[in-house]
């Protein structure tokens, strides 16, 4: 019995040092494979003003994959709540594809029809999504933003129309 009482602490004990240390040596592993991206988003108090805000996100074999993970990322908004949201709240990203060279990011009808106070026109909200986006990824080509398959400025006056 008194074995038992010596034997049972020190197995508990070196059963956690093994846990701790498999963990760290996890942790230490899992650290390369998250990369710092920046975003940016114009400042809540002075919407003119725009600020980078720095994201960890994991990084993933393709350049497509990253790309699609950023995108959902910087249509989540700031985490920091002195910035304003790019894309407003309740828009979807429908669908984002990377090929040759070529982006396109497909939104859903809310990012025309919101109801969310923001003082962004559509321009300026995909000024802010491509800069953010060229900033992460200078080898970018041509970026095609379109609302539910349609490009927005093809059925939307322009301010030489008017």
């Amino acid at each position: 019995m008194n074995k038992l009482k010596i034997i049972l602490p020190a197995i508990a004990g070196g059963l956690l040092l093994i846990t701790l240390t498999v963990s760290i040596v996890l942790f230490k592993v899992d650290e390369n494979k998250w990369h710092p991206y920046v975003m940016f988003f114009p400042k809540f108090t002075n919407p003119e003003e725009v600020d980078g805000e720095i994201r960890k996100i994991r990084l993933q074999d393709e350049d497509a994959e990253n790309i699609e993970r950023f995108v959902a990322e910087l249509a989540l908004g700031p985490a920091d709540l002195r910035y304003l949201r790019i894309i407003p709240r309740g828009t979807k990203v429908n669908s984002v594809m990377y090929r040759e060279g070529r982006l396109f990011i497909d939104f859903s009808y809310g990012l025309l029809f919101s109801e969310e106070r923001n003082p962004l026109t559509l321009g300026e909200r995909f000024e802010l999504f491509t800069r953010s986006l060229r900033e992460n990824f200078p080898d970018l080509g041509e970026i095609v933003y379109t609302v539910n398959g349609e490009v927005p400025f093809d059925f939307m006056p322009s301010p030489a129309d008017n």
